[in-house]
């Protein structure tokens, strides 16, 4: 079981660092190098919509792994706190990729077909802020919930070492 611990804890290293790269990274990267900021937007989409097809596949490593602990260790109070914080960052990637990065696309496209500062841009910009601040809002969660488990399931595995 420390072995599945040990990738289990891989895995959430791995997606931890990767969101945390982008976001802090990569994408103020982009937006601060492209004077254009539709094509700002066009690469920050495009560049989230690939992530968002990793993190689509370590949320389901994550949570089978988490669930395979589960069964083997029938008494662990943490293999149950585990599979629920899967479950959400799963959860999570799930809504990024087929929900809320296509919303924010298809907003970002559609702001640009209208003159700047006019009525039906500033009412696309609104909505498209709305969508972004809310994945914003999301990450943050996704990254203390992978921190938490990160910190969690470490502190499992020293224990089990020392005893």
């Amino acid at each position: 079981m420390k072995s599945l611990k040990a990738i289990i804890l891989i895995v959430s290293s791995m997606w931890f660092g990767m969101t945390a790269a982008v976001d802090f990274v990569a994408v103020p990267l982009v937006f601060t190098t492209l004077t254009s900021l539709e094509q700002a937007g066009q690469l920050g989409i495009a560049v989230f919509s690939r992530f968002n097809t990793i993190e689509l596949l370590l949320g389901t490593i994550m949570l089978a792994l988490s669930m395979l602990l589960f069964f083997k260790e029938k008494n662990g109070k943490w293999s149950i706190t585990w599979v629920l914080l899967s479950v959400l960052v799963a959860s999570l990637a799930i809504t990024y990729s087929f929900y809320l990065s296509p919303m924010i696309g298809f907003l970002g496209r559609e702001m640009h077909q209208f003159p700047l500062e006019s009525e039906p841009y500033l009412k696309v910009y609104e909505q498209h802020q709305f969508f972004h601040k809310l994945y914003v809002k999301l990450d943050s969660v996704k990254l203390i919930s992978l921190l938490v488990f990160m910190v969690s399931l470490t502190k499992n595995l020293c224990k089990k070492e020392n005893t």
